[in-house]
C-alpha cells in the first residue's frame, strides 16, 4: 500500500489520492515531448518492454495539475493537453480519424491500419470524456483559447467514431460512448446526436436489466471506469434517461461489488471477464481510486507508489485527479464490506445467456468460475477459473487454471470444478494452471495434490495422472497434455486452507 498520503487542511480521501497519484505522475514527466513516459511494462514489441509516451494517461495529469494548482502546473497542464490534440488523427474516410496516437512515438499507421496495434480506437473516448470533465469541472482554470481547441478536440473524436463500433456489451467504452455523444449533442443543438447516445445508453441499460450484470462482468479494472462513465451520466449529462438510470446502475454494480469482494484477501473473488491480474495488492486496478475514495487508504488494495516504487500496470495511477472531480455514490449497505469481510458465502450471477458465475467466499481462500458457451480461453484477460487464499506471511496466494475451449469451472464450498472437453480443441492444447506461490518447489506438486504454502490443494483428475512442472520465481506452472484415449476430463480441486 502506498501508505497515508499528505493530506491538506479540510481534505478528504479523494484529494489525497489525487495528490499521491500526481507526486508519483511527476516523476514520469518528459519536458522534452510534453507527454508523460511510461512506467515499465506499458508497450510490448517483439516481446521487449519499449518505454512509450502516454496519450490518455497524459490527459488524465493535465487535468490533475490544473486542480492541485501548485507553482508551474498550470503551464504543464496547457503543454500537456496541447501535446496530446497535437497526436489526433484529421483523417476523414479512415478508421483513424478522430482519435488519438496510441502512444505519442508509434509511427503513422500504414493504408491497412491493424486495430490495437497501430492504434486505438477507444482514446476517442478516454480523452474526450477526460477533456469533457476538465472543462466543466475547472473551465475558470482554463484559457479561453486552449478550451475552444479542447472542445474542437473531442468534437473531432465524436465525429470520427464509427456508429456501428461500440455494441451495448462494450460496457466500459459503450457507456463512455453514449455519454460523450449526448454532451456533444447538447452542447452543439443536435438532436440526432442525442438521439444516438440515448438509443446506446438504453441498450446497455436493457442489457444489464435481463440479469443484473454488465458483459465485462466482475473486472477489477474496468469496473472502475464503468464508475467513471455512470457518474458522468449521474452529474453531468442534460438526458433524463441518463440522469435516471446512472445512479441506478452505479448502486446495483456497487451491490454486486460487495457481495464477490473479499475485504480480507483484498480482491474481487473470481472469475473475471476481464483482467489485468490476479492481486489488486501487487497491480493497480481502475476500482482502486474509487474503494479509496470511500473508505481510505487503509482498506484500499493497492501496491506501493511512493518516489521509488514502480507498480505493475502503475499507467493507471495517472487516473487518480480524475477521482477529484467526480464522486462514485456507495450504497451505506455496501461500505461495510468495502471494510472487512462479512462471513463465509457461496454467490452467482447470470452474466448472459450463455454465461454464468460462480464464487465462494470463505475467511482465508476463495474459488470462482464461470460456465459459458463461446471459448474464451485464448484471451489473455478472460480468467475463468481462479483461487486465493491467504499466505502464511499474510499475503496473497492464488491460482489460475487456462482450459482450452469453452470454460465450464464452477465454484462451491471447498471445492472447483473445472470440466474439459480436449475434442473441442483442434490442436490438442494442455490444460494450464498458473500458481502463485512463492518459495515452492516442484515437488509440492503430485498427482493427487499440491502442498502450498497456506493451502493443501487436494487434486481428483481421473486420467489425467502426473502433471507437468516448470518452477518460475515466485511462480508454478502445472500442465496436463489431453489424455491419449480422448473424452471429456473432470478437474476438482479440494481446497484445505491450512
Amino acid at each position: 500500500m502506498a501508505g497515508e498520503p499528505t493530506t491538506g487542511a479540510g481534505e478528504g480521501h479523494a484529494e489525497a489520492f489525487a495528490r499521491a497519484c500526481l507526486e508519483w505522475s511527476d516523476r514520469w514527466w518528459d519536458e522534452a515531448r510534453g507527454l508523460l513516459r511510461s512506467s515499465p511494462g506499458m508497450a510490448q514489441v517483439d516481446g521487449r518492454d519499449v518505454p512509450v509516451h502516454l496519450v490518455p494517461q497524459t490527459a488524465w495529469y493535465a487535468v490533475g495539475l490544473l486542480w492541485r494548482a501548485g507553482p508551474g502546473d498550470a503551464d504543464r497542464a496547457i503543454r500537456a493537453i496541447r501535446s496530446v490534440i497535437a497526436t489526433q488523427y484529421d483523417e476523414p474516410g479512415t478508421p483513424l480519424h478522430g482519435t488519438y496516437a496510441r502512444f505519442g512515438d508509434w509511427p503513422h499507421p500504414g493504408p491497412d491500419p491493424e486495430m490495437w496495434v497501430d492504434y486505438d480506437p477507444n482514446w476517442r473516448q478516454f480523452v474526450g470524456t477526460t477533456f469533457l470533465l476538465a472543462l466543466d469541472r475547472l473551465g475558470d482554470r482554463i484559457p479561453a483559447e486552449l478550451a475552444a481547441e479542447m472542445l474542437a478536440s473531442v468534437r473531432l473524436a465524436v465525429a470520427g467514431e464509427d456508429p456501428r463500433r461500440v455494441p451495448p456489451s462494450y460496457t466500459n467504452i459503450a457507456l463512455k460512448r453514449s455519454w460523450l455523444d449526448v454532451a456533444i449533442g447538447e452542447r452543439d443543438s443536435r438532436p440526432e446526436l442525442v438521439e444516438q447516445g440515448e438509443a446506446l445508453a438504453a441498450a446497455v441499460v436493457e442489457r444489464f436489466d435481463r440479469n443484473g450484470a454488465f458483459d465485462e462482468y466482475n473486472s477489477p479494472t474496468y469496473y472502475g471506469v464503468d464508475l467513471f462513465a455512470l457518474a458522468l451520466w449521474r452529474d453531468l449529462s442534460g438526458s433524463v434517461l441518463l440522469r435516471r438510470e446512472g445512479p441506478r446502475l452505479e448502486a446495483t454494480l456497487w451491490r454486486d461489488i460487495a457481495r464477490w469482494y473479499h475485504a480480507g484477501l483484498g480482491n474481487l473473488c473470481g472469475p473475471f471477464t476481464r483482467a489485468y491480474g490476479m492481486d489488486m495488492r501487487t497491480y493497480v486496478a481502475h476500482l482502486v481510486p474509487w474503494i479509496w475514495q470511500r473508505v481510505g487508504p487503509v482498506h484500499t488494495p493497492i501496491p506501493p507508489f511512493g518516489p521509488d516504487d514502480v507498480p505493475e500496470h502503475g499507467w493507471d495511477l495517472h487516473f487518480g485527479p480524475l477521482t477529484v472531480l467526480l464522486r462514485t455514490e456507495v450504497p451505506d449497505d455496501v461500505v461495510p464490506h468495502l471494510t472487512g469481510f462479512r462471513g463465509e458465502r457461496t454467490v452467482e450471477q447470470r452474466i448472459s445467456r450463455s454465461r454464468r458465475a460462480t464464487g465462494w467466499l470463505a475467511e482465508r481462500v476463495m474459488a470462482g468460475g464461470e460456465q459459458a458457451d463461446d471459448d474464451l480461453s485464448w484471451w489473455e484477460q478472460y480468467h475463468a477459473a481462479t483461487v486465493h487464499w491467504r499466505l502464511p506471511d499474510g499475503g496473497v496466494g492464488w491460482i489460475l487454471g487456462r482450459v482450452p475451449g469453452p470454460s465450464d469451472a464452477v465454484a462451491q464450498p471447498g471445492r472447483l470444478t473445472i470440466r474439459w472437453s480436449p475434442a473441442a480443441v483442434a490442436d490438442g492444447q494442455p490444460a494450464r494452471f498458473v500458481v502463485h506461490a512463492p518459495a515452492t518447489g516442484a515437488d509440492a506438486v503430485g498427482a493427487s495434490g499440491w502442498t502450498l504454502p497456506g493451502l493443501r490443494v487436494g487434486v481428483d483428475a481421473p486420467g489425467l495422472g502426473v502433471p507437468a512442472v516448470r518452477v518460475g520465481r515466485d511462480r508454478l506452472g502445472i500442465a496436463w497434455e489431453p489424455p491419449t484415449g480422448g473424452g471429456d476430463v473432470t478437474i476438482r480441486l479440494h481446497l484445505d486452507p491450512t
